[in-house]
């Protein structure tokens, strides 16, 4: 299982941004599910550099504070969830590179 997501995550950016996205939505609601995202940045970092692990930091960053702009009322703003990716997603590129 854990390998048909790394595969996934290095077929593209987007890609990566997907797993990234979903990980960082459902860590919401379930914490340990962080773990995910984090996963798909440090691979992306390790992998293809450090470049290209900031970019979907910011592509899925932006991502984020979309859909919690939609689903504000159920999971809060779009401000707590670009906070919250920051602080769970930045150490893990930091230490990647």
């Amino acid at each position: 299982m854990s390998r048909a997501i790394a595969a996934f995550v290095l077929r593209g950016r987007w890609q990566a941004v997907l797993v990234a996205v979903v990980g960082a939505l459902l860590a919401q609601l379930f914490m340990p599910l962080g773990y995910l995202s984090g996963a798909a940045i440090a691979l992306v970092t390790l992998r293809l550099g450090w470049q290209h692990g900031l970019a979907v930091i910011v592509l899925s960053m932006i991502a984020v504070a979309a859909m919690q702009q939609v689903v504000s009322p159920i999971m809060g703003s779009a401000a707590l969830g670009m906070l919250l990716t920051a602080a769970l997603w930045l150490p893990v590129w930091a230490t990647a590179q």
